[in-house]
């Protein structure tokens, strides 16, 4: 009987860690969607943060760049109000998340060596998906600063 028991633990360990095994490989996507695109070929290991699908999703957004005197204005889950010129009406939207931008979005001054004055950010906003908006459409964001 002992036999059997000490059996059964270690085939429950086993079965724990094929558990996590088979977690690792599920690939699950941010979104809802149609998977238009697999990248990777079958049994290939990828990098983290390397693209391996690309899906169709049917949540529209747009993204905003704003520098880091601006950034205190937007917060995950506020909304934010923007203008579709195409429709000539407004939209609301909720910020998805907010991230650093890539290095070309920096605003570069005079600065020694090329160092960025002003760090930009980048700004996700989800849109309600309505017949008239369609992708590549263009919304103006009114950040609050003049520009002169």
């Amino acid at each position: 009987m002992e036999l059997a028991e000490k059996q059964k633990e270690s085939m429950m360990v086993q079965l724990e860690a094929l558990e996590v095994q088979k977690d690792r490989m599920v690939l699950k996507a941010p979104a809802d969607g149609k998977v238009s695109r697999i990248v990777p070929k079958i049994g290939e290991n990828i990098a983290p943060g390397v693209i391996a699908i690309v899906i169709e999703s049917n949540q529209l957004y747009y993204d905003i760049y704003v520098n880091e005197t601006q950034i205190n204005k937007y917060k995950p889950g506020s909304m934010v109000s923007g203008y579709v010129v195409a429709l000539k009406r407004n939209v609301e939207g909720k910020v998805r998340y907010i991230t650093s931008a890539p290095q070309y979005a920096n605003m570069r001054m005079s600065r020694e060596k090329g160092q960025a004055d002003v760090s930009s950010f980048l700004i996700r906003i989800d849109i309600e998906n309505t017949p008239e908006l369609i992708p590549g459409m263009t919304v103006e964001v009114n950040s609050g600063e003049n520009t002169h």
